[in-house]
């Protein structure tokens, strides 16, 4: 290989240095052959090695302690192979007749080249594709046929026609293993109940396969195990699991937090959190949805965070959101002890979405002074609550918000009072002038009742 090397090396010495591939440029005053001596001999003995070897092959051992005798040597030649310099002649001699070419049998030949090359790599692909689609449909009819022999057994101890699964396992070989887990997780998602756990416990002679694979370094097994350890259940798993979370590749992390949040998983939940900043640059909807998985049981814990003077500003959004797709009421009392000492926009907003969702009226007094922020976001965050917790009592409100300088704070009052059942308002603003009256004609046509 490092012969290849200097040969293509030469070669591309010809071409940079433009020599004239002609017949007597084999003379030691050629550019190559010039570097070609310095390598053999840096003292200028080029000649004598020749003589000393009739082949026409340089010697390495003479190589190395001619280069032993000039520490100084630009080229370190201790590692290199024998050079060959009759297949540095064809190198060269090939050049020749390329170069003698006209420019446009060149270019001809360089295309001609490049098609055969891409033809031969598209052949290449092709075969391999359909050499895969093979062993895909072969790997399928196996797996199709392994499926029609375990589904009845299966189906039989589920409705205990059959309670020893022994005679199952004995027809599993070892190599099918992972297969029957996947099969088991299929089944495992349409059942619940007793019925569910059943099936997890016809897994569990194989939980020895996951642990190994999931400690192993191949990240393609660790996900695949992630996904059936989501349906199998995480107790076994927990310490695998949370070094996956740590894992540099943030996905697998994703997928490791996935298997945590899981309603039977609270206990977990506290770890989780004190990791949650290494995904602090994930979208927060897919974070807050990930995490309220977990169910109504974790509430308490985003509570607390929301409820902390101290929390950072970044998790106490993404608690807030993750308690509204939880939809827990108990949270409006939380905020309603911190609504008046937030100051961060996003903070506040965050706590205003979930408001809108779990409040009540009694808390529509606490949100009013935020009406007077300069911030159109917050203004209109705060219209949507009024309108979406008790529209009929506070309609005054809501109809001075539609001359609100923002547009945005407008509609928001708009929509709210189209949802509420109050449009017969907006027309009597329409019929009366209202500067937005396009604005509220076109709300009315979408949202009214």
């Amino acid at each position: 290989m490092r012969r290849h090397i200097i040969l293509l090396f030469c070669l591309q010495s010809l071409i940079v240095l433009g020599a004239d591939p002609v017949e007597d440029s084999f003379s030691p005053e050629h550019p190559v052959l010039s570097i070609a001596a310095a390598v053999s001999d840096p003292a200028g003995r080029s000649s004598s090695a020749s003589a000393s070897d009739p082949s026409g092959m340089l010697s390495p051992d003479s190589l190395a302690d001619s280069d032993s005798e000039k520490p100084g040597n630009i080229i370190d030649i201790r590692h290199l192979q024998v050079v060959d310099i009759g297949e540095l002649k064809i190198i060269i001699s090939l050049r020749s007749k390329f170069m003698s070419l006209t420019r446009e049998d060149r270019i001809f030949l360089i295309l001609l080249i490049s098609i055969l090359l891409l033809f031969f790599i598209v052949l290449l692909l092709v075969s391999a594709a359909f050499l895969l689609r093979l062993k895909n449909n072969r790997a399928r009819r196996r797996f199709t046929r392994l499926e029609k022999e375990w589904e009845p057994r299966i189906f039989g101890i589920l409705n205990q026609e059959n309670s020893d699964p022994n005679e199952l396992y004995r027809r599993i070989r070892s190599g099918d293993r992972i297969f029957f887990i996947r099969f088991i997780v299929r089944i495992l998602r349409n059942l619940k109940g007793e019925e569910r756990q059943m099936m997890r416990d016809l897994s569990q002679p194989f939980v020895d396969l996951l642990q190994s694979r999931l400690r192993s370094g191949k990240q393609s097994d660790q996900v695949q195990v992630l996904h059936l350890i989501q349906e199998v259940g995480i107790w076994g798993f927990e310490l695998g699991v949370q070094k996956l979370l740590l894992h540099r590749n943030r996905s697998l992390g994703i997928l490791a937090m996935r298997v945590i949040c899981q309603p039977d998983n609270v206990l977990m939940y506290p770890f989780l959190i004190s990791h949650l900043h290494r995904f602090r640059n994930w979208d927060n909807k897919l974070l807050s949805s990930i995490l309220a998985e977990g169910g109504a049981d974790v509430a308490p814990v985003f509570r607390s965070i929301i409820g902390d003077s101290n929390s950072d500003p970044w998790l106490f959004i993404l608690s807030a959101d993750t308690l509204r797709r939880l939809g827990d009421y108990a949270s409006s009392s939380v905020l309603r002890e911190r609504m008046s000492l937030l100051k961060n926009r996003e903070q506040i907003t965050a706590a205003l979405r979930l408001m809108e969702k779990v409040g009540g009226p009694e808390e529509v007094p606490l949100l009013l002074p935020l009406l007077e922020s300069g911030d159109p976001v917050i203004r209109s965050n705060v219209i949507r609550t009024v309108g979406a917790v008790a529209p009929d009592s506070f309609i005054d409100i809501l109809m001075e918000a539609l001359s609100d300088r923002s547009i945005w704070v407008s509609t928001a009052a708009a929509v709210a009072l189209a949802k509420g059942g109050l449009s017969e308002a907006l027309q009597v603003q329409i019929d009366t002038g209202h500067p937005r009256a396009l604005l509220l004609q076109q709300v009315i046509a979408e949202y009214a009742s």
